[in-house]
């Protein structure tokens, strides 16, 4: 696929399947808990696609950059017929959308054991 300014860039879901281990320094704990760490490998695995500082804040760019993601992947992550308003707030409709692509993609999520309740909140599984 292609960025905005017209450069190739592999699609992210690609990258990540086929990232070594050895490069992956520090595993996340799946703790459930929205720490630092976690939003930066968010913005790690959005700056493949999207421009984004990695800062570890879940701030407006990361979100909009969020909802560009779960938006151009609508197949798998709407639980809806419309698609999400790039708005930059994590709200539940963010929630539900990321919540049902992790569901449709186990292979990647890690979530083959837990499936998630899609109910638009970040503290529960």
């Amino acid at each position: 696929s292609y960025d905005r300014h017209g450069q190739y860039r592999e699609d992210p879901l690609t990258f990540w399947t086929n990232v070594p281990r050895q490069m992956i320094v520090e595993p996340l704990s799946i703790d459930g808990r929205k720490t630092p760490e976690l939003i930066r490998a968010l913005q790690a695995f959005l700056t493949l696609y999207y421009e984004l500082d990695i800062t570890g804040d879940l701030n407006t760019p990361t979100v909009k950059a969020l909802q560009a993601f779960l938006n151009s992947r609508w197949p798998a992550a709407g639980y809806r017929d419309k698609v999400l308003e790039n708005d930059g707030k994590l709200g539940s409709c963010s929630i539900k959308a990321l919540q049902t692509f992790f569901n449709s993609h186990e292979d990647i999520a890690g979530t083959a054991v837990i499936k998630l309740r899609v109910d638009g909140n970040l503290n529960t599984h």
